[in-house]
């Protein structure tokens, strides 16, 4: 696949047919502000002139779509044939097991991470704007089989909130990749509000020789502080699961 910046984007505002088919999910509320931070990412990057392969709402979006296709999913079609994709839904992590509600089953409500594997195609960076996704903690066993030659996964260690102060925050994100902020530090940055204490957090692929000596970690030479979205600066190669290391991980304070 082609590295040109492509990138992919789903959105789901509303769950009601998520929470009558769930008797758990009753809680479960509708977002405000979902199309505001989705389209924000859209416009910008094809303002820039990346292009946008999909972009599906509502209950055109399917967890299918983040699903290896080697255990049935659609991963091969959708998420692992962009560079980047962005999905603003609820989030929930279950020991590392990360959650993401779909108001459509197709062929599940929610998209598990325990069958995602990423990269082996073409997906560089996922960017989940959504609550808890990431474990800071023992993170090495959930998340190390997502990684097929993903770069980073973009998510947060907590809270992230909807809102009026939060809206922006897709335009942010995007903004920031193509002003030639690292795809880390926009991602830290786009999402972090004045207002609300939003918890963005990064998992990044590492290579066994930026582990250092003492645990002390080579970071000038990692995919997290290196990688730059395309045509923005360094993107770094792409390190097959075999090939892994070690996952970086970094997360800003409220």
């Amino acid at each position: 696949m082609a590295d040109n910046g492509d990138f992919g984007v789903e959105g789901i505002r509303y769950f009601d047919k998520f929470r009558a088919a769930n008797d758990w999910a009753k809680k479960t509320v509708d977002l405000t502000y979902t199309y505001n931070i989705t389209n924000g990412v859209v416009d910008v990057l094809k303002d820039a002139g990346y292009p946008n392969n999909f972009y599906w709402a509502g209950e055109d979006a399917w967890e299918l779509d983040l699903q290896s296709a080697d255990s049935g999913g659609l991963d091969d079609e959708m998420t692992d044939t962009v560079d980047l994709f962005f999905i603003n839904t609820h989030g929930r992590n279950d020991d590392g097991i990360i959650s993401l509600a779909y108001n459509s089953k197709n062929d599940d409500w929610l998209a598990n991470s325990k069958d995602w594997r990423l990269g082996d195609i073409d997906a560089e960076w996922i960017a989940i704007y959504g609550c808890d996704t990431i474990k800071r903690d023992d993170f090495w066993d959930p998340y190390n089989s997502i990684f097929q030659g993903l770069h980073l996964l973009l998510g947060a260690y907590d809270s992230m909130y909807d809102g009026t102060t939060t809206d922006e925050v897709g335009e942010d994100f995007a903004d920031n990749l193509i002003d030639g902020d690292s795809v880390k530090s926009a991602w830290m940055d786009g999402v972090s509000d004045w207002y609300v204490d939003n918890h963005p957090a990064v998992i990044s692929a590492e290579l066994p020789e930026t582990w250092g000596s003492d645990d002390s970690h080579l970071w000038p030479a990692t995919t997290m502080q290196r990688d730059h979205y395309h045509g923005q600066g360094f993107v770094s190669a792409d390190i097959v699961h075999s090939q892994l290391g070690w996952l970086g991980l970094m997360w800003e304070e409220g």
